[in-house]
């Protein structure tokens, strides 16, 4: 019987790392997305957190935004932003198991895009350099798109202010194209 118990003390300690105090992995928390992550006014979102190991419960300093919240056992970050702010650090934390992690959640709450035009109508000339198009739009723009497609030869430029530009002389069948939009 003594036998047994010493080979079971010997093999817990085998298992526990040879009687060595072992040191509980740190956990690792973020959350995805941009730096800063633009949230924009209106629009539902939901920020959900990468964790390695097992945290809980979670935390944030300062309070987030008007309309967005905490969930304190997922670290969810819900909600429809309603008021517009700059970039803003918020320190979302978690405990777990005796150690902690932390992420600094860099949020924007920006107005949504509207009134968006283009001067109209925009024509050009078969062979000839088709001069960019320049919007104006109110709030935000992270990107723009396009529906239909565009003539070839003409190309969106996504992210710039200046997003309608020629990116070679148009070469279709027509004498000219205008912008519909």
């Amino acid at each position: 019987m003594r036998l047994a118990g010493a080979f079971m003390t010997l093999c817990a300690l085998a298992a526990c790392g040879e009687g060595r105090q072992t040191s509980l992995a740190t956990p690792v928390l973020s959350y995805n997305g941009s730096h800063p992550f633009p949230a924009v006014i209106g629009e539902s979102m939901a920020l959900t957190p990468a964790v390695s190991g097992t945290v809980g419960p979670y935390t944030v300093s300062p309070p987030l935004p008007p309309g967005l919240s905490l969930d304190g056992q997922s670290g969810v970050i819900p909600g429809t932003p309603t008021q517009a702010s700059g970039p803003a650090t918020f320190v979302v934390s978690a405990r777990g198991a005796g150690v902690g992690a932390s992420f600094p959640l860099v949020l924007t709450m920006t107005e949504p895009p509207n009134h968006l035009s283009y001067p109209s109508p925009a024509a050009s000339i078969v062979g000839m350099p088709f001069a960019p198009l320049v919007p104006t739009v109110a709030g935000t723009v992270e990107h723009y798109a396009v529906t239909p497609a565009l003539p070839p030869g003409v190309a969106l430029h996504r992210t710039s202010r200046r997003p309608f530009e020629c990116t070679s002389h148009l070469r279709t069948q027509g004498e000219r194209h205008e912008d519909q939009t």
